[in-house]
This record gives structure tokens, C-alpha cells and sequence, in this order.
């Protein structure tokens, strides 16, 4: 996702899967890292935030079992 000129937001491509033309959406957030491309001129300054939703079925447990 372009989210201003030469700011690029995108699910990081695997090592397995580099080629990111051929991984779908769902195969790249299955790992869970995102990567940020700038593009920015020397002393620029850009601020970012990130936010996101976990959802999970009621009951479902995450810790150690």
C-alpha cells in the first residue's frame, strides 16, 4: 500500500516465498511481519503509526498450555 510518496507499507515476503508477485495476501500475513519502504531525501522526517485488531474466538487460549 502507497501511503505517500515513496512510503510503501506491504506484508514482508518470506525467505521461502521472495518472489512476492506470486504470494497471495493471506500467504504473506500468515507470517505476521510487516515491512516499511521509504524513500526519503537526507534530515526528511516522516511520522508512522501502525494499529491493529486481534480477533479470536471466544475461550480460545493463548498462553502456554
Amino acid at each position: 500500500i502507497q501511503l505517500a510518496k515513496g512510503l510503501i507499507v506491504h506484508w514482508k515476503p518470506t525467505e521461502e516465498n521472495s518472489n512476492q508477485a506470486s504470494m497471495t495476501v493471506a500467504e504473506a500475513a500468515k507470517q505476521g511481519m510487516i515491512e516499511w519502504v521509504c524513500e526519503m531525501d537526507p534530515g526528511q522526517r516522516v511520522d508512522m503509526t501502525l494499529s491493529w485488531e486481534v480477533t479470536a474466538p471466544a475461550g480460545l487460549e493463548w498462553g502456554p498450555q
